[in-house]
């Protein structure tokens, strides 16, 4: 009498545990196949030694398990794509927008001005807004009302004569004293989002600011 092997490996399913290639489709196809063996091993093995139950069941369990990790990373890799389908369209609404961003440096433009944030805690006091030239100089500060939460400012250009600066890279600070100590404040700048990189292999697309930067979609803290 023919005997079939007690055990039937993945391999004869053509799946492995690292294996998800066959997607949905794949598993349905091995599922009839797994039975297919099975029913064929139960009929052909030798009466004198036959398939315990537990063994049995230890193929099905292993079956199972293989099915279940491949239907798992195809579920994964669906809800990546979908999440990746969702950004793209929340970063091209963007377009024409004015978003805040955490960062330190701003462009001005001859006869501009520079917009953005600071976050002040409750309990701050002598809040002031920094603006330093490409050389590191102090041109203007700003001194802020008394407050707390995301105070806005705008800096129209001017240093602390009142005289307009040339148009560049300009750094921008923050600090306010906070239970006696001098802190650095965190700065929100403002830029407009003129056109949107989309990022190629599952990369987040890219912002691209009226600045002439780029920022990430991630960082976007406020849209105005």
């Amino acid at each position: 009498m023919m005997e079939i092997g007690k055990d039937l490996d993945l391999a004869a399913l053509g799946l492995s545990r690292n294996d998800n290639s066959g997607g949905n489709g794949g598993i349905a196809e091995s599922e009839d196949t797994f039975m297919t063996l099975m029913m064929t091993q139960l009929q052909n093995q030798d009466p004198f030694q036959p398939m315990e139950g537990g063994e049995f069941l230890t193929q099905l369990a292993q079956f199972e398990m293989v099915a279940g990790v491949n239907e798992m990373q195809a579920s994964l890799e669906s809800l990546a794509s979908s999440m990746m389908s969702n950004q793209v369209l929340e970063s091209a609404a963007l377009v024409g927008k004015t978003v805040f961003a955490e960062l330190s440096d701003a462009q001005l433009d001859e006869g501009g001005t520079i917009e953005g944030a600071i976050d002040v805690p409750a309990g701050a006091s002598g809040v002031r807004v920094n603006i330093h030239n490409s050389a590191g100089e102090l041109v203007r500060q700003i001194n802020m009302p008394p407050g707390s939460g995301r105070q806005n400012f705008v800096w129209d250009g001017l240093d602390a004569q009142g005289d307009a600066v040339a148009s560049g890279n300009y750094r921008i600070t923050s600090e306010f004293e906070y239970d006696g100590n001098q802190v650095a404040g965190r700065v929100l700048l403002a830029d407009q989002v003129r056109s949107v990189t989309l990022g190629g292999r599952g990369a987040p697309p890219t912002l691209n600011l009226a600045g002439g930067g780029q920022l990430a979609f991630a960082s976007v803290l406020e849209i105005r």
